[in-house]
């Protein structure tokens, strides 16, 4: 069965089947690189043709991007027999053959960490990665630069770093409890002992590597479920665990360094100290979101069970000992839609009556303007505001539907992923704008002249398959040699194409963008494993 990814960019699609990767420019619509990775495979660890490898493409991983930049590669995680790796794959001009890491065993997700050297790159956009094993015993820094290994990082929480708005080059992690791997003795139970803390790292991405900036040890244990979020502006983390007792939830906000109050001997090593704390014991399950309101910071939680009347409490950042509760009465939404069943088409009908009475959410959403929350089956569109410390909540917008998928804003609108079409919302209206006779899997919007374009993948019976809704603009601004490649819709061994390569290998190609040797673009087994350095030593 054949998997589709869209790259953060919006511009391309990466087409995985059997064992070879495609990836497609989405307009003008043509395939722009073709990579066997059997072949890379063999020709890697130098393998018999006669050999059956039998590769399983496990995940693909686009990297990550700035919003006027474009994507130039992505990472391919694969199994083969007794062999696991992750291939990076730069379909620039003027890469060559893909860096390959080798592998113990299968990984559960890779993470790309935004940045480059400014002292120069062999790459764009992205030069390090971080791999998190199947088990979640370890994370694995790599740097494409040093065509090395970094450092390990043991025991994280989550599959996924901590990524802090608008700065690339500050990321997180948070750790469970740990001993050193080398004490063997130790019974696995007594390695979550209450009276070990969980960490939560911070690191400096400085392009080329990443070094530890602070080790903050918790003052207290969150769940494995608790949501950890950086505010909108960058300034505040917040640590939202509605697990860690049988009703009610728990709220942490901690500032960057997790100081406040009480005095410290070390900036960069000590235990973390709330700015904000507080329980709330009624209910179970909550969701919360942070708001953003003429510069206000407030918390906003609410219950993932309710009636047609649901409570939204808040808590302010801005005014700290302001906590509240308000009440939002669902059935009376504004604008309600309902959709028609029908096995052809996807259509709603308007109606003034909400016909659930009943709701279980599952996500909570702020685009800025709007706050929307979705169950399976509903949407609420939330309209807010405030005057001081005060957040009030009008239903705008009810629509009832079938399995939800994902919530996407694109300037004053709201789009709508459901498993057979997508909705956009915006001036009170209702519009289709795709429909899928199968199964709807992932959106992205791209601006197309100040209207959306829509690029949706699709899980068909013979695999995922991808199409586009709506027209993406050009790039007028680009001039490099990638854009002159995607404008003429040519195999690899045109003569075009030939001409870039030999343009790139030139004097002018060579002091563009430096290069490195294949045989350093390996990332082998046997390479010695390091912490990063003063990583937390937890051992007693």
């Amino acid at each position: 069965m054949g998997q589709a990814a869209i790259s953060h960019c919006g511009h391309y699609v990466a087409l995985a089947e059997s064992a070879a990767v495609s990836i497609h420019r989405i307009l003008p619509s043509f395939q722009l690189r073709h990579f066997d990775l059997d072949r890379d495979i063999r020709r890697h660890y130098n393998l018999s043709l006669l050999i059956g490898l039998n590769i399983s493409i496990t995940g693909i991983y686009w990297e990550s991007v700035k919003s006027s930049e474009q994507s130039t590669k992505l990472a391919v995680s694969i199994n083969a027999k007794d062999i696991y790796g992750v291939l990076i794959y730069d379909f620039s001009p003027n890469a060559l053959n893909p860096v390959v890491i080798e592998l113990e065993s299968a990984i559960e997700s890779v993470s790309w960490l935004l940045g480059v050297s400014k002292e120069g790159s062999a790459y764009k956009n992205c030069s390090q990665l971080v791999l998190f094993d199947h088990l979640r015993l370890e994370a694995r820094v790599y740097s494409l630069d040093c065509t090395r290994m970094l450092f390990t990082i043991p025991k994280p929480v989550a599959s996924s770093v901590i990524m802090r708005p608008h700065n690339d080059q500050f990321w997180s992690i948070l750790l469970i409890p740990y001993f050193s791997k080398n004490l063997t003795s130790r019974s696995i139970l007594v390695d979550l002992q209450a009276d070990n803390h969980p960490y939560l790292l911070h690191f400096k991405n400085t392009g080329s590597r990443s070094t530890l900036l602070a080790s903050l040890a918790l003052d207290h244990q969150p769940s494995l479920s608790a949501e950890i979020k950086w505010d909108p502006t960058g300034n505040w983390i917040s640590f939202f665990d509605s697990n860690d007792s049988i009703f009610g939830y728990s709220l942490r906000v901690y500032n960057t360094l997790a100081l406040h109050g009480n005095s410290i001997d070390d900036l960069a090593d000590h235990m973390a100290q709330a700015t904000l704390y507080h329980t709330h014991d009624k209910k179970n399950g909550w969701l919360s979101l942070w708001l953003v309101l003429d510069g206000l910071l407030f918390i906003a939680a609410t219950p993932t069970n309710s009636s047609k009347s649901l409570e939204i409490r808040i808590h302010s950042l801005s005014f700290l000992s302001i906590r509240y509760s308000v009440t939002v009465n669902v059935g009376k939404s504004e604008n309600v839609w309902v959709q028609e069943s029908s096995d052809e088409q996807a259509s709603y009908r308007r109606t003034d009556v909400c016909p659930e009475d009943s709701f279980k959410w599952s996500n909570f959403k702020d685009s800025g303007d709007r706050s929307v929350l979705t169950s399976d089956n509903s949407v609420l569109i939330l309209r807010r505001q405030h005057h001081d410390a005060i957040v009030k909540f009008e239903p705008e917008a009810f629509i009832s539907s079938v399995r939800c998928l994902d919530v996407q804003f694109f300037n004053n609108s709201v789009a709508l992923l459901f498993h057979d079409h997508v909705a956009l919302y915006e001036n009170e209206t209702l519009s289709i704008k795709a429909t899928s006779r199968y199964s709807l899997v992932e959106l992205k919007i791209t601006d197309a002249l100040g209207s959306p374009a829509f690029t949706l993948t699709e899980q068909t019976p013979e695999g995922q398959t991808w199409m586009q809704k709506g027209q993406v603009s050009e790039e007028t601004n680009d001039d490099s040699s990638m854009l002159i490649a995607d404008k003429f819709l040519y195999k690899e061994d045109s003569k075009v194409v030939n001409l870039l390569k030999e343009v790139q290998k030139s004097e002018w190609g060579r002091a563009a963008r430096r290069r490195l040797s294949e045989d350093t673009d390996t990332f082998h087994l046997n390479y010695k494993r390091k912490k990063p350095p003063g990583l937390p030593e937890l051992q007693r």
